[in-house]
């Protein structure tokens, strides 16, 4: 299991599942705790991170993504600041 990629560990994944939680694994010689599942329109989103247990790792991702969807929208998407 040491050398699964992350497609790997996505093809685990059954119907109905939300994704997989994969903690203390290495991920190009780092230690890391994983996250992975697929998205709405069937995409997969695969987060990795060596800062917080597995639990907090999708919650931060998704503040920091609705944080960046806010500065596009400020820079580019009508506001122009």
């Amino acid at each position: 299991m040491d050398d699964w990629t992350a497609k790997d560990w996505l093809s685990r994944l059954q119907s109905g599942m939300a994704g997989l939680l994969v903690e203390d694994t290495v991920v190009y010689g780092q230690p890391m705790n994983v996250v992975l599942t697929r998205i709405r329109d069937g995409e997969s989103l695969t987060i990795a991170s060596n800062a917080g247990a597995v639990t907090t790792i999708q919650t931060r991702y998704r503040r920091r993504f609705l944080i960046e969807c806010l500065f596009r929208t400020l820079k580019s998407k009508g506001f122009r600041l």
